[in-house]
């Protein structure tokens, strides 16, 4: 699926170019080492999230962390997902999305490659994306990202509008009057008491009437028991209510990137181990699977609300 206009691994460069300028812009070593400590520290707490768990992502340095190892797999997962979608229903090559739980971004840069492979090089391509994120570390190295991705795609005939919002609610009241094609529910969902789980499920009901009649609710969920079932809830729920599932069949294990571990995030990691070895700290990434890599190993669901009367 190659295409001139647009390349995976600049992506992944401006991740890893983003990390060395935070952590270069530090001006003395006991400050790197609160930086390295709390990527470490992240880096442990987000391994919940391999064991189905939840994940304080409030944490100091959760945005590196995160951006470093899940950043990049989560947006091969939303690619993969929108090319299956796309035999179904077509997307057009100006898009409005809504990504619920954005996270550090993962589907701007999606969105992004989405529209340079299945765009034309002679038209140009838009992205308006806006995202909903309530952890401010996660947040503020989305809008770091935005900024590199959107002079990266400059040149390419790919605009992208970013636009951060804190609150799902907070997108429900201000984009009242918003259409989108596509809305992205990317491993947004926790692990929440049941008593909680009528008025998320009325939420995601909500911001769901904000498609249009072609536009598509797209669901990744980790494969974990507690996780599967409550998304199983929500996706009855929704066709209770109208919306129609479309297939979306992906291999396990299945990525689009040019190989299953990226070696210029691995060579990030890399380099902060080098960091930590020079600062008397052990070192964060050890074993293979602390270091990032890509395939899709959870489930995925799309609804929409065409057809429905």
């Amino acid at each position: 699926m190659a295409n001139p206009y647009m390349d995976w691994t600049e992506f992944e460069r401006e991740i890893s170019a983003e990390l060395k300028a935070r952590y270069e812009s530090i001006p003395d070593d006991l400050q790197k080492i609160d930086f390295l400590t709390g990527i470490r520290d992240a880096k442990s707490e987000m391994m919940n999230l391999n064991a189905g768990g939840n994940t304080d992502y409030s944490l100091p340095h959760m945005g590196e962390a995160y951006a470093i190892y899940y950043h990049m797999q989560r947006a091969d997962n939303i690619f993969l997902a929108l090319s299956k979608i796309n035999e179904s229903i077509e997307f057009p090559a100006i898009m409005k999305a809504l990504d619920i739980g954005s996270g550090t971004g993962g589907g701007s840069t999606a969105i992004s490659y989405w529209l340079g492979q299945y765009g034309t090089s002679l038209v140009q391509k838009e992205a308006t994306v806006y995202g909903v994120e309530k952890a401010e570390p996660m947040s503020k190295m989305a809008a770091s990202l935005d900024h590199r991705l959107r002079q990266r795609l400059q040149d390419k005939r790919v605009r992208l509008l970013s636009y951060p919002l804190s609150k799902t609610q907070t997108a429900i009241e201000q984009l009242a009057d918003e259409i989108f094609d596509l809305i992205i529910f990317s491993y947004t969902f926790d692990v929440y008491d049941p008593s909680k789980h009528g008025e998320i499920m009325s939420r995601v009901l909500r911001l769901t009437r904000k498609l249009n009649s072609n536009g598509v609710a797209l669901f990744l969920v980790p494969n974990t028991s507690v996780k599967i079932e409550f998304m199983q809830r929500i996706v009855s729920f929704l066709e209770e209510m109208g919306m129609q599932s479309l297939p979306v069949n992906i291999d396990r294990g299945c990525f689009c990137a040019s190989e299953k571990r990226p070696s210029i995030l691995r060579n990030a990691c890399l380099y902060f181990n080098a960091e930590c070895n020079r600062l008397g700290l052990p070192e964060i990434y050890v074993i293979p699977d602390d270091f990032p890599y890509y395939g899709f190993f959870g489930q995925c669901f799309a609804l929409t609300w065409r057809g429905s009367s």
